[in-house]
């Protein structure tokens, strides 16, 4: 029986035509797939196109702009929709470039999570400077998750790594002020001594922002806020470097040298942390797999995300996941 896909084509920034050329894409090397597409009159369907697709018209779009109370408002919208289709059993998972309030809301709300009191978490894949694949989870969904909470995201995170077949055995790290155990507030404190004690992981210890980028570790475990700050503030410290050398640089043959290296550099490091070439970041702790999509998506970070969801329903992971909070072992 064909594997079905609920695709928002709708909710990106750039309109459905990304959406739609990755989804062809898709289904030219994945045959025993379909795809229904949830879009609005604003898309114009082609005369031609994969017949595994089927066009799902709704109403409305959840915008970049909305927040997380449009989800009620907007229960016909492209996201919504798209979300409902899985609950039905039409779909098996959804891909969504929707707001980021408002998907979390929606996957926690219809979805529900896989224990009564957990948050759902993004977890972001990216690469470090040596190409090796590192997950950050919490990286924005969650700003207050106690220590109990950071342990079962380590869990997630671990078999998400698994799924992805990179490692059996991903070495987990606690982002922190300081490498050593007594390094941090109260909850960093006593989620480390957990995260010492939890079997079902290969804990490593405390890893510093400066160090995540070439440090040893697979998972990173932070909360939301300090995972999104993170994650932005390379990104910043990047870009105000280099354009600060190109404001303060002369026409010296050296100086453009270094300025090319330096263009080079933010390129890697900008490769790194895009998703475009691994998919979307998965909202872990739900029943059924939500992949966001960054608003900006061009083909390709929709195409890989189409990828990601594959293989992640292919080797089970939210099977994997329930069995290892559910039997503690």
């Amino acid at each position: 029986m064909a594997k079905v896909i609920a695709f928002d084509f709708m909710s990106g920034d750039k309109g459905a035509e990304p959406a739609f050329q990755a989804a062809e894409q898709f289904l030219q090397k994945n045959q025993d797939y379909k795809i229904l597409a949830f879009i609005t009159n604003k898309f114009s369907i082609p005369s031609v196109y994969n017949q595994n697709i089927e066009f799902m018209e709704c109403k409305e779009i959840i915008l970049q702009t909305d927040g997380p109370m449009q989800i009620k408002r907007k229960e016909n919208s492209t996201l919504i929709k798209a979300i409902k289709s899985v609950l039905d059993k039409k779909a098996d998972f959804v891909v969504s470039a929707a707001n980021s309030g408002p998907l979390v809301a929606a996957g926690y709300i219809y979805f529900r999570t896989i224990t009564k009191d957990l948050r759902p978490a993004f977890s972001p894949l990216f690469s470090n400077i040596f190409g090796d694949k590192k997950v950050l989870i919490d990286a924005g969904a969650n700003a207050n998750p106690d220590s109990d909470t950071l342990v079962t995201y380590a869990i997630m995170g671990s078999e998400y790594f698994k799924a992805l077949g990179i490692s059996n055995r991903p070495r987990v790290k606690l982002l922190n002020i300081g490498e050593e155990e007594i390094k941090g507030n109260a909850l960093l404190k006593e989620t480390f001594i957990k995260l010492k004690n939890e079997k079902r992981i290969n804990f490593l210890g405390n890893v510093e922002a400066d160090k995540i980028l070439y440090a040893d570790e697979d998972i990173i475990v932070a909360d939301g806020i300090n995972g999104n700050i993170v994650i932005k503030a390379y990104e910043g410290s990047f870009n105000i470097v280099y354009n600060l050398m190109k404001e303060s640089a002369d026409k010296s043959f050296s100086t453009k040298i270094g300025l090319l290296l330096a263009k080079n550099m933010r390129t890697k490091f900008r490769k790194a942390f895009s998703a475009s070439d691994v998919g979307g970041a998965i909202v872990l702790g739900l029943n059924h797999l939500l992949i966001k999509v960054h608003g900006g998506s061009d083909t390709k970070y929709f195409l890989n995300s189409l990828i990601l969801g594959k293989k992640l329903l292919e080797n089970h992971l939210l099977e994997n996941i329930q069995k290892k909070l559910k039997n503690g072992k």
